[in-house]
């Protein structure tokens, strides 16, 4: 992981998709939280692919919230930030 954010996550990869390529997303934190989501090809860079998330767990949303806000800088304003980001995304089902 390069880098992440409630609306997704930057990623280095040995075989990259298309932009505009769906895909399932699913990562594991150090302390074995873990988020599944779904999400969309939005720029790739060689070895390198940005990944717009469409859908996330319910279970996810929460261990995602918590392991950026406590790598933030400020995160009382990265907190409020992720709760309006996460309202937008759906709930992924099944």
């Amino acid at each position: 992981m390069v880098d992440i954010s409630a609306l997704g996550i930057c990623v280095t990869t040995l075989q990259s998709l298309s932009i505009g390529a769906e895909c399932k997303i699913h990562f594991q934190f150090e302390d074995d939280k873990h988020v599944r989501a779904e999400g969309k090809v939005i720029r790739n860079e060689g070895t390198q692919m940005a990944i717009e998330f469409t859908g996330i767990e319910s279970d996810s949303l929460d261990d995602l919230r918590n392991f950026i806000v406590s790598h933030a800088d400020d995160p009382g304003t990265t907190d409020v930030e992720i709760l309006s980001h996460m309202d937008l995304l759906p709930p992924l089902h099944g």
